[in-house]
């Protein structure tokens, strides 16, 4: 098997360490998870991060949001690998969000560019917001 087969059975469990620092709010973790620079893509936005300080940050504004719906479990539902390269393969994801009782809260979908680092170790490159802002906006009207 080759090397760049083996490493795409590694993106699974990717998503899982993801998800579980997602769901700790662990944003040291959540942070390593991405390269530097890495983009964040929605229809109306785009970011650029090329500092670690900034992109964590950036994930410490999602810990109110967690608190404030009582989100306590994130799960990615890795639906789509598709390899670009040797190194570098696209990822669609459902991420579903639930509560302390294990009730969805709202789930979105994203498309990742992700690539192996010098280390051999997946890192996201870039976000792509498929209809997060959406969602959110509807559970904040309810």
């Amino acid at each position: 098997m080759q090397a760049s087969e083996t490493a795409q059975y590694r993106i699974n469990h990717f998503f899982e360490v993801y998800a579980e620092a997602v769901a700790n709010q662990d944003v040291k973790q959540i942070a390593n998870c991405f390269a530097l620079p890495c983009t964040f893509l929605a229809d109306d936005s785009c970011a650029v991060y090329t500092d670690i300080a900034k992109l964590e940050g950036l994930i410490n504004q999602g810990k109110r949001f967690f608190t404030q719906h009582k989100i306590v479990e994130a799960h990615a539902d890795v639906l789509n690998k598709r390899s670009i390269s040797d190194r570098i393969t696209r990822i669609s994801v459902n991420w579903q969000y639930r509560d302390k009782n294990s009730q969805l809260v709202y789930d979105c979908d994203y498309y990742y560019l992700l690539k192996l680092n010098e280390e051999d170790k997946w890192k996201i490159e870039v976000a792509v917001s498929i209809n997060e802002k959406e969602r959110i906006e509807a559970l904040n009207t309810k």
